[in-house]
């Protein structure tokens, strides 16, 4: 899905709101996994646990997709650099989907919100917990279930 995304992309710059279009349903685990590896670091980690609520909320409330604001879904990002991103990125999540696969059949839906049920309160301990270091924990188990999330996402669909 990510190579098809690399070779639709446009040549000057793209937008959140493209991308999440692109990703289809695996767009809410590459948001929260952009946002957990925000949470992994120090100084960025109360504004990722607050930014994490977002689309965790969004997932309890079963959309099917992100929703950004229109501010945000209008952000210009250079081509450039998102397609060197998504090409790093592509040979990691093929390591891992090797690992990753469905455990056992559930319903999409009700699962979806219980595992927004998850990163909301995750996201709650990468932004309250004052405690140094206290947000590796939290974020690296938010980005093992955004790495599920997106693969399990198309599975289902």
């Amino acid at each position: 899905m990510l190579s098809n995304l690399l070779r639709a992309a446009p040549t000057d710059r793209v937008t959140p709101g493209w991308l999440a279009g692109g990703l289809e349903g695996r767009s809410f685990g590459v948001v929260v996994l952009l946002l957990a590896l925000l949470g992994l670091i120090p100084g960025v980690a109360v504004l990722a646990g607050a930014l994490l609520m977002v689309p965790a909320m969004q997932m309890i409330l079963a959309r099917r997709a992100p929703i950004f604001t229109r501010r945000v879904a209008s952000i210009h990002l250079p081509t450039r650099r998102v397609l060197g991103l998504i090409e790093r990125t592509i040979p990691l999540l093929r390591y891992f989907e090797r690992f990753i696969r469905a455990r056992w059949p559930t319903p999409f839906e009700s699962t979806k919100r219980v595992v927004g049920a998850a990163v909301l309160l995750l996201g709650l301990c990468i932004m309250l917990i004052p405690i140094p270091f206290s947000n590796i924990a939290p974020a690296i188990v938010v980005a093992l279930i955004a790495f599920g999330l997106a693969h399990s996402a198309t599975a289902m669909l």
